[in-house]
């Protein structure tokens, strides 16, 4: 799965999924419920024509549909289905708008997935580059985008297509690549280039392709602790930035680490206040550790050094979450856990288990993406303002060994 759960999901004609939020469904059971909107999108009344032009570029939107499941995986499998079947919807464009500020905005999305083994070495890395635009642009002309295509480069068909090619040492091979129905196929087919008409007002996909990371991703597993000795159980994690991330200057942001746990664990890993209700172990540190809070059991403990750990039935895993981890090269946070287990409860095979890892950075691509030229054509209009946005989503699958590991530091 190549979507990131906390970003909005654009579609076609004015519509949009919105982010997906985690909502409390049951006070008794703490199960909470993961829910996204449809939303259409469009211009308030008054705002076309020439009334666009003493208004600012904001469209209204309204919820039409609410959808929500326990499951995560379900809830972005569904948005992932629905995505990619209207890409390939015909399109109306509004060319009759008139706007008081022309401005295009590029989004560059690198969903990277990695596969890492238990002894810490990348198996796998594979990138899925997102191209999401978002424009308002006067007489919706048409525009040109050149990325750091090595195809392009080699074939190098500036004479004909008029584009002069900067100098660049990274370059990425493009494959599998879909464009979006406003786009012309032809025109990339023969040289390369992604030209495409904006659709007015709404952020949508232009271009989706594959491509293979070529920089390491900025945070490593450096060691996982996952023992069964009798009844004991002993869960443990630590991560580091990567020593080779130079070319990443941002912080990583919304970190999510999950270990499945089985069912049963739950009469554990939950216990009742005075009212009855149930209330998960949990463990909370700030980046300083000036500020702890724990709750827990005689059974369970959790131990972070820094963001909030608690059980969460939903996801059936323990899941440690950190909102933001400043780029320092000795810095690493580390999860502990340590459960005592009744004796009727599943004693797990760690080897069937994989743990999962899900984190972004802005202002770059572990693919080495570097947009060239975004072209906008201008008449009589005042060119408009353009800008062009990095990120890249990242999600770890770690294959999970009973025992104790000092994981690898390679870059492979």
């Amino acid at each position: 799965m190549n979507s990131y759960p906390m970003m909005e999901v654009p579609l076609q004609h004015q519509m949009v999924f919105t982010p997906i939020e985690r909502r409390r469904l049951n006070r008794e059971t703490r199960s909470r419920l993961h829910v996204i909107k449809l939303q259409v999108m469009e211009m308030p009344r008054g705002r076309r024509g020439l009334f666009a032009l003493l208004s600012s570029n904001k469209l209204e939107r309204h919820s039409v549909l609410k959808i929500g499941s326990f499951e995560i995986e379900k809830v972005e499998g569904f948005v992932e289905s629905i995505m990619n079947a209207v890409r390939h919807v015909p399109v109306e464009l509004d060319s009759q708008s008139v706007y008081r500020k022309n401005e295009v905005q590029l989004d560059v999305v690198d969903s990277c997935f990695v596969q890492v083994s238990f002894d810490g070495s990348h198996v796998s890395r594979l990138s899925t580059i997102h191209m999401m635009v978002h424009a308002f642009l006067t007489g919706s002309p048409e525009c040109q985008l050149v990325i750091n295509d090595r195809e392009l480069a080699t074939q190098h068909r500036s004479d004909r297509s008029g584009v002069v090619l900067p100098v660049s040492k990274h370059m990425v091979d493009m494959s599998h690549t879909e464009l979006h129905p406003s786009c012309d196929q032809s025109l990339f087919d023969e040289h390369r280039l992604i030209r495409f008409k904006c659709m007015q007002g709404v952020r949508f996909e232009a271009v989706r392709f594959r491509a293979t990371a070529t920089l390491p991703p900025p945070l490593e597993v450096r060691s996982m602790v996952c023992e069964v000795v009798g009844d004991v159980v002993n869960l443990g994690v630590k991560l580091h930035w990567h020593e080779n991330a130079g070319r990443i200057r941002e912080s990583v942001r919304d970190i999510e680490w999950h270990f499945p746990t089985p069912k049963d664990w739950s009469a554990i890993l939950e216990l009742r206040n005075a009212l009855g209700l149930r209330r998960s172990i949990n463990s909370k540190t700030n980046l300083r550790g000036s500020f702890r809070r724990k709750r827990q059991t005689q059974q369970a403990n959790i131990d972070v050094s820094t963001g909030t750990a608690k059980y969460e039935p939903e996801n059936s895993a323990l899941v440690w979450r950190i909102e933001d981890l400043p780029k320092a090269r000795d810095m690493q946070a580390s999860f502990s856990c340590h459960l005592e287990l009744n004796s009727e409860m599943t004693h797990p095979d760690f080897s069937l288990s994989t743990a999962v890892l899900r984190y972004a950075v802005s202002g770059s691509c572990v693919s080495g993406v570097n947009v060239w030229s975004l072209r906008v054509p201008t008449t009589n209009v005042k060119p408009p303002e353009k800008r062009v946005n990095y990120a890249t989503r990242f999600r770890y699958h770690v294959a999970m060994q009973p025992g104790r590991y000092e994981l690898a530091t390679d870059d492979d």
